[in-house]
């Protein structure tokens, strides 16, 4: 079992949509896995929610427990893996749970209202890349803002939050960013960075989970 009680689980995490018991791997005779959850959390294979009756795992799969773990899978009788080539793995890891992200309900509003806008002024396929954009954009937060629960206050750069954002440029087309806040008074929090999706998911994401 993994999850984030040590006295129920053989492999304890902690971190954003770890639950205290998420998922539990099976192993049959070291030929093969497979994994189920357990109604909590968030389990997903290669990108995707592992179905409620569970499924096979493969040699080589990418199993992501919460938003803040991503593990290589070994079946220990498949012999190794091809690939062993971990930065490009862990970037791949990032594109598939990017294809079947969804956006967060606390910026699903506003970002149904920029795609009212841009579909009245530039037609049905600039509203589609925006909401592509802003699907990528919400999970790049929760996957950044799990990070940052468990980051030493030191190595955060006084960063509290990663929120989506959208802004228009002077033509009015959107550009879907991913801001970063520091603690404030009230409503005021400072920005400490602000990058567009696609930067801040290829250059900003991968390192925040080094530290």
């Amino acid at each position: 079992r993994i999850g984030a009680d040590p006295q129920r689980c053989r492999v304890a995490l902690s971190g954003l949509n770890v639950a205290d018991e998420v998922c539990a791997v099976e192993n049959a005779d070291n030929v093969a896995l497979s994994v189920r959850s357990l109604g909590e959390g968030l389990v997903r294979v290669n990108g995707c929610v592992v179905p409620e009756a569970g499924q096979s795992l493969q040699d080589g799969d990418r199993l992501a427990i919460g938003r803040a773990y991503i593990f290589r899978l070994q079946v220990p009788e498949a012999g190794a893996c091809k690939d062993e080539g971990m930065p490009d793995d862990f970037e791949h890891a990032l594109e598939e749970i990017s294809a079947c992200a969804q956006i967060n309900p606390e910026w699903e509003n506003g970002v149904q209202k920029a795609m009212l806008l841009v579909k009245s002024d530039f037609g049905d396929e600039a509203a589609n890349k925006l909401l592509r954009q802003a699907k990528r954009a919400s999970e790049a937060c929760e996957m950044a803002n799990g990070v940052l629960q468990m980051m030493p206050l030191k190595l955060t750069d006084g960063v509290r939050r990663f929120e989506l954002s959208i802004l228009f440029n002077a033509q009015g087309l959107p550009e879907v960013c991913v801001v970063a806040r520091r603690s404030g008074e009230g409503n005021c929090q400072p920005v400490a960075g602000i990058w567009e999706v696609e930067h801040f998911w290829q250059d900003r994401l991968p390192p925040l989970f080094d530290f």
